[in-house]
């Protein structure tokens, strides 16, 4: 059973951590807008705990984080917000079971939220509280491997609802081969491709389907995104024939080179070591060199983390996640 707690721990996060299988194989019909919003709640999770529990955040956050264009009107932001959540409330995703009828697989649904309600907190403000699924422990909670780091600011320049999924996925795959490969291949058939990004009763013919769909969501994750899908001579993705029909898509997944991460130059793959002389970008946090450099500041943290988590030796994993957290964000900030 989820456990509602009136005081769960804080989380700052804006790493969104989702298992492979959600990020990979579900499939659900969001908006752009909606999408960044499931996101952005999943990052507010903390994935040392054992439960779900309920959480609340601001209106005003959700539309700092929504709202990129500065200049642009966004009305009643209470109402516009409050609006696409109450559609989202019901959201229900959608993965393959092994069951088939004639030949197809049936589609299992899940429910994503146990409560996702817009409301005033007890200080007048506007609020949505949340709580997910119990099924969704599965998916967001409760791994130490096979999973994505999906960084919410990397998805927040982007508005193409299917660019924003199919990096996910594609991320997800990279993720998990990058270690061996500078280039990750991820074969995947038009009917799964469908099945993932929702449209299997839209653009039916391969024709619409690659001119209103694929192309412009591989567009949009070149240049937005810190991965890079090569093109086939430059302009195509390569396709796969079965007899005169178009069957599957092969994608060729590397880091994008030319992306400028929004967290102070820190880069979200390792530098290629050939390049690693003509770089300016600053390299990945190194705690070690920070104890050596700021060693009353790391003494000062560690007293910070042991009097937000007094009941947690400094062994535990958390303890030390926390700890590293807050030396990097003072880095960040300071260095």
């Amino acid at each position: 059973m989820s456990i509602a707690l009136v005081h769960g721990i804080n989380n700052n996060s804006r790493i969104a951590k989702i298992k492979n299988t959600f990020a990979e194989q579900a499939s659900y019909e969001l908006s752009s807008r909606q999408q960044k919003v499931l996101l952005y709640l999943i990052a507010k999770i903390d994935t040392r705990l054992k439960d779900f529990y309920y959480q609340d955040i601001t209106i005003k956050e959700l539309e700092a984080f929504l709202k990129i264009d500065t200049n642009s009107k966004w009305g009643d932001a209470y109402s516009e917000i409050s609006n696409f959540i109450i559609e989202m409330s019901n959201m229900q995703f959608f993965l393959k079971s092994k069951e088939e009828y004639e030949g197809n697989k049936l589609p299992i649904p899940i429910n994503v939220f146990q409560q996702l309600e817009p409301k005033k907190n007890d200080v007048g403000e506007s609020i949505v509280e949340f709580m997910f699924s119990e099924p969704m422990k599965n998916y967001l909670i409760n791994f130490t491997k096979d999973f994505v780091q999906i960084d919410t600011r990397d998805i927040r320049q982007m508005k193409n609802r299917y660019a924003i999924r199919l990096f996910q996925m594609l991320k997800a795959v990279f993720n998990n081969k990058m270690k061996h490969k500078n280039v990750v291949v991820k074969k995947i058939t038009i009917e799964e491709l469908r099945f993932i990004l929702a449209v299997d009763n839209k653009y039916t013919s391969f024709k619409s389907f690659s001119q209103f769909v694929l192309k412009p969501a591989v567009k949009e994750i070149n240049k937005l995104t810190p991965i890079e899908l090569i093109l086939q001579d430059g302009k195509k993705l390569k396709y796969i024939r079965k007899g005169r029909s178009i069957h599957a898509v092969e994608f060729y997944i590397m880091a994008n080179k030319k992306y400028v991460h929004p967290s102070q130059g820190r880069l979200p793959f390792p530098k290629d070591k050939n390049k690693a002389k003509r770089t300016t970008k600053k390299a990945p946090f190194d705690i070690e060199q920070f104890k050596t450099r700021y060693s009353r500041i790391y003494l000062d943290l560690i007293k910070d983390i042991q009097r937000q988590f007094p009941q947690m030796p400094m062994e535990n994993q958390a303890w030390q996640h926390a700890l590293m957290n807050a030396c990097e964000t003072w880095y960040r900030k300071n260095a």
